[in-house]
């Protein structure tokens, strides 16, 4: 098996049999819910590389939005007994939303948008 530029070839006893497709796969995950006042936007990205998304929203909002990150620059750091608190939840004030903007999601970080609705 040789995999080459997004694809998979399949030799047997060295001789070409087949070729397939590498199909990428999502390595961003969200989900939103909304109340009267606001939209939240949870982001998960699950790739060692930061992604950037773009956010395309059927409401207006803020421009100012509340930033709740679950990240740290040592993708093998974790909590424990010994040091419950090695990674914990940052906010942050940003702008720059609306209802289309792009949002820089960190590697291996968990990101809660919390957007206010507008008229």
């Amino acid at each position: 098996v040789e995999t080459v530029d997004g694809k998979i070839k399949c030799f047997v006893n060295g001789e070409f049999v087949q070729e397939a497709a590498l199909d990428p796969y999502p390595v961003i995950s969200t989900l939103a819910s909304v109340d009267q006042e606001y939209l939240y936007l949870k982001v998960l990205n699950y790739s060692d590389d930061d992604e950037t998304i773009e956010i395309i929203l059927d409401c207006n909002v803020d421009s100012k939005y509340m930033e709740i990150l679950l990240h740290d620059k040592d993708e093998k750091a974790k909590n424990s007994f010994e040091y419950p608190e090695k990674i914990i939840p940052v906010r942050r004030e940003r702008t720059g939303a609306g209802s289309y903007f792009c949002y820089n999601s960190l590697k291996n970080s968990l990101s809660i948008l919390k957007l206010r609705r507008t008229l």
